[in-house]
């Protein structure tokens, strides 16, 4: 299904299709769910990912980057949705990451929860969430 979606994008040049699926039943009940999968073209060169994998290094993408960079330069991959779950899969990658990895983390809720919704309660309280973290 991806190589299908990325052939068919590629004469447009569109870097990045976000396919979220969506649960409730009319626009005011509507819900983003956390599957969220991005089909991203692969970066024009190497990236710090890819040199620091290339140096046998770790780069521990979680949550949504792995599907950012289409994979590249990621020695591993951890799903995780929300902004207490990302935080804590990211503390833990940094607690058990060898010296010199990578640990990187799309906070998206920042953006897609508070951001998109112009709820600036919503950013700021989000955002002492993350300061107090």
């Amino acid at each position: 299904m991806c190589a299908v979606v990325r052939e068919l994008l590629e004469p447009y040049n569109i870097g990045c299709v976000i396919a979220r699926p969506f649960i409730g039943v009319d626009a005011d009940s509507f819900e983003r769910t956390g599957n969220r999968r991005d089909l991203s073209l692969f970066p024009p060169a190497k990236t710090l990912l890819d040199f620091n994998k290339d140096a046998g290094r770790e780069v521990i993408a979680v949550g949504g980057i792995s599907d950012i960079y289409a994979g590249q330069g990621i020695t591993k991959s951890i799903k995780a949705t929300g902004l207490c779950e990302l935080f804590d899969h990211t503390l833990a990658a940094q607690q058990y990451a060898p010296l010199n990895s990578i640990v990187c983390t799309n906070f998206v809720d920042f953006d897609s929860v508070y951001g998109h919704r112009r709820d600036i309660a919503g950013y700021a309280g989000a955002l002492e969430y993350f300061d107090q973290r």
